[in-house]
């Protein structure tokens, strides 16, 4: 399945460069208080920006969507659901995100939904 990581056009060099960067997300608080983080690469079933769904030909120069095809034994059991905004987004280690990653995509070509 493609999943989309939208970023700026310097995180981008640096990820062709170098590959992902884990990033740590907040998900609340557990029983005991202690906020909850959920760390590495995360990607969406479409380009999202600001949490939102985004049209890539709408993203502004400084902008770009990179994909990853993922295989589907890696998606069971993970996605995360954002009723809310109508998406999916999963979080995987920079290990699958590299090992899968595309390319760049090109405005023309088109989102699976």
């Amino acid at each position: 399945m493609y999943l989309y990581h939208v970023c700026d056009i310097q995180e981008a060099e640096r990820i062709l460069e170098n590959g992902f960067t884990e990033v740590g997300r907040f998900f609340g608080y557990d029983r005991n208080g202690e906020p909850l983080v959920l760390a590495g690469v995360w990607l969406f079933d479409r380009p999202v920006s600001e949490n939102h769904p985004i049209d890539i030909a709408l993203l502004p120069e400084t902008m770009t969507c990179l994909e990853v095809d993922v295989p589907d034994a890696y998606l069971a059991d993970e996605a995360h659901e954002h009723p809310d905004h109508g998406y999916l987004t999963w979080c995987f280690t920079k290990d699958v995100a590299d090992q899968f990653f595309v390319a760049p995509i090109a405005e023309t070509e088109p989102i699976y939904t």
